[in-house]
């Protein structure tokens, strides 16, 4: 049917942009407490903390002894540790501020961690699939098995960011760019980055990662607690003007905006959806006015984008781009499991929220079959009513029968509604059959 169609053309372009895991380290080998079974990335529980007990002494031994890919032990003194302690005794060293009580400056130690990400390619791959589940199906626990490998490293190089960082609110660059080498399709574009992530503000440099076949993201300050470390001083890479980004395992509230994505091959730009579908998300999950009012241009895309995945509706976007447009919009809604509409917010989402109501002579009523065809994988519907708004019980109940058809039709069990500061006919709806 129109609902397979629509999947085999987007899963062209629709391997998936994995943002990682959170992790938190701990000497006791008994606490964790994760039963292995959880392997969902970016989806469910993946805000849950997964603990990880360390496996080596110390990072010497972990990087020389590790089962995934290591380096021999004069290599290790003579390009890191050697390396680390004549930077710790340099003038970028005394001027690195510490924002941890633990430390007074920046450690040789946690020198080594940045230096090894920077300066050992291979390494660094095999380092940065650890924070993410490399097959489907993979369990927490073996993700863990592979965490361990790495688990000093993972911990220092997040106390080099968050103890000796820079605040991105407080840094005199506004733009970011960072490359992936392949059309990859976004949860979110709010990005919170669990693993380890290099950025630049150099383009060009971010273009070179992309090569010709991927995409360069464009990202900008969401919070201005947020925190990089800048490696330049000590990358073998300087020219690159890396800044690192990695998500503490304690706050999961500090994201960066993703603002465009450039594609390498066509030198299309994605903005204009980015910008409609990071509205959207906010129209329907978070909702709030961080970016202002909706516009014209917004509201057409995303009716675009509605017809097109709508079963029983023959659209289909043909418009430039609209391959790997389609793509971002079918991975953001099949992470979509809560809607949550405050109408105090109408008045910045005006356009978008007319697609998502039904005009009746007693005022709006949520379309609520659309929103049920759309997005498959929605458990709740909650919409708050800014004070006691008079519900059209008939066009409600409408909306609820051709809403369970579908719901019956895919693989929910069961999908909550929840009201607030509403009237209805609490006899029509007693009576109501579905």
């Amino acid at each position: 049917d129109r609902e397979e169609e629509n999947q085999e053309k987007v899963q062209k372009a629709a391997a998936v942009y994995s943002f990682g895991l959170r992790f938190a380290y701990d000497d006791d080998d008994e606490n964790d407490d994760d039963d292995g079974d959880d392997s969902d990335d970016d989806k469910g529980n993946v805000n849950r903390v997964i603990y990880v007990p360390f496996k080596y002494a110390n990072l010497q031994e972990e990087i020389v002894n590790n089962q995934i890919w290591k380096l021999s032990l004069s290599n290790f003194k003579h390009s890191v540790v050697d390396n680390a302690n004549k930077k710790a005794e340099s003038d970028h060293a005394r001027d690195v501020d510490s924002s941890c009580d633990a430390y007074v400056s920046i450690t040789a130690e946690h020198l080594m961690a940045v230096i090894l990400y920077c300066n050992f390619s291979r390494l660094s791959y095999q380092f940065s699939r650890i924070f993410r589940r490399i097959k489907k199906g993979e369990t927490n626990t073996e993700v863990v098995t592979r965490h361990r490998e790495y688990a000093r490293w993972a911990q220092l190089l997040k106390e080099a960011v968050w103890s000796f960082g820079t605040d991105i609110g407080d840094s005199k660059i506004s733009t970011y760019y960072h490359g992936i080498g392949g059309e990859l399709v976004f949860t979110s574009f709010v990005c919170q980055f669990r693993g380890p992530t290099s950025l630049t503000a150099q383009q060009p440099v971010a273009a070179t990662f992309a090569t010709n076949n991927g995409i360069v993201l464009e990202l900008q300050e969401e919070n201005p607690r947020l925190r990089y470390f800048n490696c330049t001083w000590l990358s073998c890479f300087s020219n690159e003007d890396e800044r690192l980004l990695i998500a503490p395992d304690y706050d999961d509230t500090l994201p960066i905006r993703m603002c465009t994505i450039q594609c390498m091959q066509t030198a299309y730009d994605y903005g204009k959806f980015v910008r409609a579908f990071t509205l959207f998300n906010w129209c329907i999950r978070r909702a709030d006015d961080a970016y202002g009012q909706t516009t014209n241009q917004d509201a057409q895309i995303i009716e675009k984008m509605l017809n097109h995945f709508d079963r029983d509706n023959e659209y289909e976007n043909k418009f430039d781009g609209a391959e790997y447009a389609n793509a971002l919009f079918d991975e953001f809604r099949n992470n979509v499991q809560h809607i949550y509409i405050p109408m105090k917010y109408a008045e910045y989402y005006d356009t978008v929220y007319r697609l998502l109501f039904v005009e009746s002579a007693h005022g709006l009523v949520l379309r609520y079959a659309m929103l049920c065809k759309l997005f498959t994988n929605c458990k709740k519907i909650e919409i708050e009513y800014n004070c006691q708004t008079k519900l059209d019980t008939d066009v409600f109940l409408m909306e609820l029968r051709d809403a369970a058809k579908y719901i019956k039709s895919d693989t929910r069990d069961e999908l909550q509604i929840e009201m607030k500061n509403v009237k209805c006919n609490v006899d029509a709806m007693k009576k109501a059959e579905f």
